[in-house]
Formats: structure tokens, sequence, C-alpha cells
């Protein structure tokens, strides 16, 4: 509880002082009579960014009465603000991206995209605002852990990377699938389940409306996820860095964070010599061969 109460205090602080960053509009850039921090050709045109952002992946961006909003929607307009800038968000598909990119249609994209497929992307990465990954939540209170899930009711949205995940470590017939992550948190929370298994964010944002689960812990390790710029686009890139690094300093990603997805704590990345399938099937293997008895540790509060 000490780390989230350490984190809530900075959300607090952070609020008052960033408050105006989160979810802010076009035109508070030119409200506040900031001076563009980037013109062309470093943008595609005076005083507007226009950010890419994948509208059907909430709490990332999703449309609510009208309007488009999420966290990747709050940071774009962060940085805008922090730029001087207008914003103009434009609905990119994950795929899209590069070429969006490269063509200029868009100056900068976040959508939830992992830093570590900067090189499958084809595109390079301005920074990180936020980390994702599997994990586990549940109902109760509970030491279950990733090598601990025998005869336990596992309920993972069918073909997500929790899903495979747990499927290749215990087989298929260990988990119960479901259309839909919210499906499986609403039978957790019936009663029925004694952990989901899935996103950590978009669980997260979920939970909200079922205070009776929590985060566990996360599954392997988590993806940074980073600002999408064009490959050869250095300037911008030192541009959106210095300014994430601002937002990060000064609390604002907090507060962006925690507006979206409550108390879910920073989730860890790999070491640069390992991944995320790996450190799965190493933890479950040394608790399974009793090699290490920390494996099991938890530290989700």
């Amino acid at each position: 509880m000490t780390r989230l109460a350490r984190l809530s205090a900075l959300v607090l602080i952070a609020a008052l002082a960033a408050g105006a960053l989160v979810g802010c509009g076009s035109d508070d850039a030119d409200d506040l009579g900031l001076e563009p921090q980037a013109e062309p050709p470093v943008i595609a045109e005076a005083g507007l960014l226009r950010v890419g952002v994948d509208e059907d992946y909430p709490p990332f961006a999703g449309e609510d009465a009208g309007r488009v909003v999420g966290v990747d929607v709050d940071v774009a307009s962060a940085i805008a603000e922090r730029l001087g800038l207008e914003i103009d968000l434009v609905e990119t598909a994950p795929e899209e991206v590069a070429e969006r990119l490269e063509s200029g249609e868009i100056d900068v994209a976040l959508a939830a995209l992992p830093i570590t497929q900067a090189i499958l992307a084809d595109v390079s990465f301005a920074g990180s605002y936020m980390t994702n990954g599997p994990a586990f939540f549940s109902a109760t209170e509970t030491t279950d852990t990733v090598s601990t899930l025998a005869g336990k009711r596992v309920g993972v949205q069918d073909g997500s990377m929790a899903y495979w995940m747990l499927a290749g470590l215990y087989g298929e017939d260990a988990v119960v699938t479901y259309p839909l992550l919210k499906d499986a948190i609403v039978d957790a929370d019936d009663g029925n389940l004694d952990l989901v298994a899935g996103d950590a964010a978009v669980a997260a944002y979920i939970v909200r409306d079922y205070p009776s689960l929590r985060f566990v812990e996360q599954i392997g390790y988590a993806d940074p996820l980073g600002v999408a710029v064009a490959k050869d686009a250095d300037e911008l890139e030192d541009i959106v860095r210095a300014t994430l690094d601002e937002l990060a300093s000064d609390g604002t990603l907090a507060t962006i964070r925690v507006k979206w997805l409550g108390d879910l704590p920073d989730l860890a990345t790999a070491p640069p010599s390992e991944d995320l399938t790996s450190s799965v099937e190493a933890t479950a293997g040394d608790e399974a061969t009793g090699t290490d008895d920390s494996a099991g540790t938890e530290d989700s509060e």
C-alpha cells in the first residue's frame, strides 16, 4: 500500500500543477499564448499537431458522448499544449501508423504501440509514456501467481496474449475463455472465477465499475508504450522526447494514468536480454521445481 499511497499523493500535487493539461481542447495552446515550439517542416502544418490515435482501443482512445477520449488523447493533448500547438486527432489503426507518418498525414502517433516493436512497425519512438502487459485480477485476496494456477478457474479473453501465454504453459483446458475481457470480469465479480488474466490497462479501466476486483500481479514483463514518429523525423523526435520527460517529471503523466487506470501500479519491463514469454516460463518452471522460493512472492499492494 505504501507504493500506491505515494502515487496517490503525487497525483494530488500534480493535479494542482498540471490539471489543465489533462483532456485539454485544441484551442488551449492559443488561449495560453504559448509560442509554437515546432514549425514546418518539423510538423506538416503551422500551429497544428496531427496525432494518429486508435479510436477502437479504450481506455487508450475511444468515443464517449461524441468525443474521442482516453489515455492517448490526454497524453497527446498535453504534448501539443506544451509545444504551443493545437491538436488534430486522426483515427489511425496500428497497421496504418508507419504509412501515415511517412506520408506526413500525421506528425506523431499514440496507439498503445510497444516501443519494442519499433523495427517491425517501421517507425521511431520519441520516448515512453506508460507500460502495459498482461496481468491477473481477482475479486478475493489471493497469493496465486502464474505458477500456482492448477485447479483454479482463470478467465481470459479468447485469443488474447494472456490466453496464449497461459494456454502454452498449462494447456487450453486450463483457462475459461470469453468473447470479451469484460465478460470474464463480470463473471469474476459474480464469484464464478478465481482469477481474470488480461491486458492490465484495459482490465484496470473496466474494474473501476467492479470495485470488488483488484490487481494481483503482472504476468511476465510489460512493454513500454511510446509516441511514434517517422523514421527520419529526428528533430521532431527530440522535441517530443524532451516534452515527455517534462510531463513525466512534473507528474502530468501520472495524473493521466490514474484518471483512466485507477491504482494500477507501474508494470516492470524486461531487461534488454529477456522477453516477456521467457520470463513467464522461467517463473513457472522455477517454482514448480522448488528452485526459487521467492518466485511466488507477490508485491501487488
